[in-house]
């Protein structure tokens, strides 16, 4: 589709090709082929590797929105982090397919298989280093202090707080201290007149912006005159097919936690001024704000993308991740280590397992 969109552009094969290379690199686990990735990306912007290869800034906006500006990451972001979204995401790990739960459950039915316990509704409040293993304390429903005997401790959100508050004088929370917790997200869910004509599932927006003005417009902020750069996700599945309304959601980063309901209106006269052939099809609305998210995941900002990706973050988060090298069996994993989404939590997961194997 590029090639017949842009004629003039010679490279677009080549960029597929590194695309597809590094591909294999992820399915493939292969350390020693994502390293040379990482060396070959991590110093230089997203706008700078297209460069290399095109010379339209449309087709750079295309690629943009082929995920790497959905998890908040414009030109000026960092090439290693903006290719990982591309190909991780381009091979299906965004999704568990038909059930959000499904890998949980799964993964809830195996311990459970192997003899372990699985604690709901629990926050980890401290970890106390006791003769080579820890005790790990947490909060049922925040209402009692319960404590576990563990060998292992694998930290899957917020680590920087339970470092910090278990093991003051460890080098990794000074590492820590220079990261920024990314974004969360407000989704304002639209119910719409059904449109026979709707064929896509999934729309990336860059609302009234030119090209130069979109790097600083991928987040909400209160006063804004358009629409931020969001993505509308809307379902063409065949049993929407004949009825009289759908839904259509916008998915919007902030990083704004303190925000109220007043942002639903807020957001819907932008929509009226920035997509009014959308905005007339709107018969009701609701939205999910940061605090939802905070309160889903016990994190003050409810950040949804762990660390903000960035060149610091990328080369910091390498250095301790997964094993925590000051604390022996302490790990750390899914997208507050230097991977992302489900596919980080798998790889995470396996190169654990790996480091652990060899001491049993």
């Amino acid at each position: 589709k590029l090639m017949e969109m842009f004629p003039e552009e010679k490279k677009i094969d080549d960029f597929f090709s590194l695309l597809f290379q590094y591909n294999k690199a992820f399915t493939d686990n292969d350390s020693n082929e994502l390293k040379k990735m990482f060396c070959r990306l991590v110093n230089l912007t997203f706008d700078d590797l297209l460069s290399e290869y095109f010379t339209s800034d449309l087709i750079k906006i295309l690629l943009l929105s082929y995920i790497p500006a959905y998890a908040g990451i414009g030109l000026k972001g960092n090439a290693f982090t903006a290719v990982s979204l591309l190909v991780t995401y381009s091979m299906g790990t965004a999704y568990v397919k038909n059930e959000n739960n499904a890998l949980i459950d799964k993964l809830k039915e195996i311990i459970l298989e192997n003899n372990g316990e699985f604690y709901l509704n629990s926050e980890v409040s401290k970890i106390i280093e006791n003769e080579n293993k820890y005790i790990v304390e947490y909060e049922y429903k925040k209402e009692q202090v319960y404590q576990q005997e563990c060998e292992h401790v694998v930290l899957a959100c917020f680590p920087q707080k339970l470092l910090s508050k278990s093991f003051s004088g460890i080098k990794t929370n000074e590492y820590l201290k220079g990261l920024k917790v990314g974004p969360s997200a407000i989704r304002l869910i639209c119910k719409i007149k059904n449109d026979a004509d709707d064929e896509t599932t999934e729309i990336m927006s860059y609302g009234s912006y030119d090209f130069e003005e979109i790097e600083n417009n991928l987040f909400f902020e209160n006063g804004m005159k358009h629409l931020p750069v969001c993505m509308l996700s809307i379902p063409t599945l065949k049993s929407d097919r004949g009825k009289e309304y759908t839904y259509l959601m916008f998915t919007i980063l902030t990083y704004q936690c303190d925000l109220d309901n007043s942002v639903k209106e807020y957001l819907l006269d932008l929509l009226k001024k920035d997509m009014p052939e959308i905005f007339e099809r709107v018969i009701d609305s609701y939205v999910f704000l940061p605090s939802y998210y905070k309160s889903m995941i016990g994190y003050d900002s409810g950040s949804v993308f762990g660390w903000e990706r960035n060149k610091n973050t990328n080369l910091m988060t390498n250095m301790f991740s997964p094993r925590i090298k000051y604390v022996p069996n302490i790990f750390m994993a899914g997208q507050w280590s230097s991977d992302f989404g489900i596919y980080g939590g798998v790889r995470n997961a396996l190169m654990i397992y790996e480091i652990e194997r060899k001491n049993l």
